[in-house]
């Protein structure tokens, strides 16, 4: 398992790389939801990211959810532009059974729970739409699913 301390220090670096493609901080911090103070932090590595947060920045900053959260088959220099164009208009049916499994089994592990269940369908989707897109690239990474649901949970 990856070391928290490390997972946030180079996630904040993609989120610092991201923030770079608007034009202020400020507009960063309002696309993210939050203040500049709390981006700040993200970018540093100090805090935990909400997955809400981390969706809008990666939607607005034009790069895809996977990579932010740090997939392992990216390099940090390589960022992933959304294809807006190409998102599903439905639910892949065998891609979210595959989701809500990887879920269960991960949150189990890392004794994990969601903060509420409106969090939970956010992260359901966003989970299915990283799978879609990773799925022209061979098998789910389970890896990177298991970063981003931490970012979404909270320890019990």
């Amino acid at each position: 398992m990856l070391d928290p301390e490390k997972y946030r220090t180079e996630l904040g670096k993609r989120i610092q790389t991201v923030v770079e493609r608007f034009p202020s901080k400020s507009a960063a911090a309002l696309a993210a939801g939050v203040t500049v103070e709390q981006l700040n932090k993200w970018c540093r590595g100090t805090v935990k990211v909400p997955v809400e947060g981390l969706s809008a920045l990666a939607d607005l900053g034009g790069v895809g959810l996977g990579w932010l959260c740090g997939d392992a088959k990216r390099s940090s220099d390589n960022v992933i532009y959304a294809d807006f164009d190409k998102q599903p208009d439905n639910l892949d049916r065998s891609v979210v059974q595959s989701v809500l499994k990887s879920l269960i089994m991960i949150m189990r592990e890392e004794d994990l729970e969601m903060v509420s269940p409106d969090r939970f369908a956010e992260l359901v989707i966003a989970l299915h739409d990283y799978v879609v897109e990773q799925n022209g690239e061979g098998t789910m990474d389970v890896d990177s699913m298991a970063n981003i649901i931490r970012l979404a949970a909270r320890e019990r």
